[in-house]
């Protein structure tokens, strides 16, 4: 688990893969739920209040921007964001990445 979960936080958006809890999903879809399911439950055991992007609702046509629109949202609503090993490697991880920052978020890295 990464350093710093104890710091206060109403919730945090989970994505990346290795998941990310920001993480890759794309290719991988199976796998992702498989690691943002994980990830949810580290955070909820350190007393966190996860947001999984893989449980948000999803009803559109299933492109890429299509869940961007969903998954932004989502994220500006959180404190913090919690990335996970491979989300350099997922082009919405890197959105929500460079998001996270502008907007002055804490930012956690999974090794």
């Amino acid at each position: 688990m990464a350093p710093g979960l104890s710091q206060p936080g109403k919730c945090w958006h989970s994505f990346t893969f290795s998941i990310k809890k920001i993480s890759k999903v794309t290719g991988m879809e199976e796998a992702a739920k498989v690691l943002f399911a994980q990830a949810v439950q580290q955070l909820r055991a350190a007393g966190k209040q996860p947001v999984n992007p893989m449980e948000l609702d999803h009803v559109h046509d299933g492109s890429w921007a299509s869940y961007m629109k969903v998954c932004i949202p989502a994220l500006c609503n959180c404190d913090a964001i919690y990335m996970l090993p491979n989300w350099k490697q997922s082009r919405g991880a890197n959105v929500e990445h460079s998001l996270a920052e502008k907007l002055g978020m804490t930012i956690y890295y999974e090794m």
